[in-house]
């Protein structure tokens, strides 16, 4: 995630804001733009059989077949989102559930399956074949990973989902209520140093949590407040370190980073990271701007619940 994505993404409420919250950090920003490939190249021959798409979630406590709540920790509804064989069926059941993280993971859900609900799912794997060069030695690769990050989208090929409902969804989520709609209101999932008591409190709360989701949905504001207190000491660049860093620790603190996550599949097709099984063998690449000893601080600092060291 680059300084320029995430100041793209707040620039208020509107669908546009809601599309890049809702989609999983996509390094592909990082990675200089490639000649397209010739019109009407083939993924089929161009790739091997899928063995990315087997739903991959590292917390041991499966989520049951068990009643979904409007309740449920975002963590998860994350891993029902994440092994659901059905995206579409996923995103009807999660509207009706309502609450914050239901809704932010329908939101997901359309976001990942965005592709196929504009261009179908053979529009989306020539669109995506398109966007790389033809000689591009881990096309193959990546094409697999694109391929299972769309495994189970095709309800919305069927079922097209509109800009007018996109914007219902995000218009429920400002109005949820719960942490994750406090998260929506203050838009603290931006970049922003938003600075008032209702936003450091929705911080906290969220720091407190330890929910790995919610971390995922907040450290960009965490990081800009940590900035704007030190206004003036630290360069722009070192602003990127620390976001590397936070991302990083990220994956320590419970968030899924591994290869066949949605997050690992975005490191494959958006920068060519494909064969790897630990974060860490690739991190040098994946979080260029942090060290392994500020990672190691931000998850200590989380785990002590010392918010002042972290800006707060």
């Amino acid at each position: 995630m680059t300084l320029r994505a995430i100041a793209l993404a707040a620039f208020g409420l509107c669908v546009a804001s809601l599309a890049y919250v809702f989609t999983s950090v996509d390094d592909s920003a990082r990675a200089p733009a490639a000649p397209r490939a010739p019109p009407g190249t083939s993924l089929v021959a161009a790739a091997p059989a899928s063995r990315m798409n087997v739903p991959h979630a590292p917390i041991e406590m499966r989520p049951a077949a068990t009643p979904w709540s409007a309740q449920d920790a975002p963590s998860i509804v994350a891993q029902r989102w994440q092994a659901a064989a059905d995206k579409r069926e996923f995103y009807e059941h999660a509207l009706r559930t309502g609450g914050g993280a239901y809704l932010h993971f329908a939101g997901k859900a359309l976001a990942q399956c965005g592709a196929v609900n504009r261009l179908g799912v053979i529009g989306a794997e020539q669109r995506f074949g398109q966007t790389h060069r033809a000689n591009d030695p881990t096309l193959p690769r990546r094409i697999e990973a694109f391929r299972a990050s769309i495994a189970g989208c095709d309800g919305f090929e069927d079922r097209a989902v509109g800009s007018d409902e996109e914007a219902a969804i995000y218009q429920r989520l400002l109005s949820a209520g719960d942490l994750v709609g406090r998260i929506y209101a203050n838009k603290l999932w931006a970049l922003t140093a938003a600075r008032n008591d209702e936003a450091r409190a929705t911080l906290v709360q969220a720091l407190d949590s330890r929910d790995p989701e919610v971390l995922v949905l907040v450290y960009p504001a965490i990081v800009a407040r940590e900035f704007a207190s030190r206004a003036g000491e630290k360069a722009p660049d070192d602003m990127q370190d620390e976001l590397d860093a936070w991302r990083w620790a990220l994956c320590e603190l419970g968030a899924d980073c591994g290869p066949a996550s949605p997050y690992g599949r975005s490191l494959c097709t958006g920068r060519g990271l494909c064969d790897w099984e630990r974060i860490d063998e690739v991190a040098e690449r994946a979080f260029p701007g942090a060290t392994s000893e500020r990672k190691h601080a931000i998850v200590a600092e989380v785990l002590a619940g010392d918010w002042s060291k972290l800006g707060l």
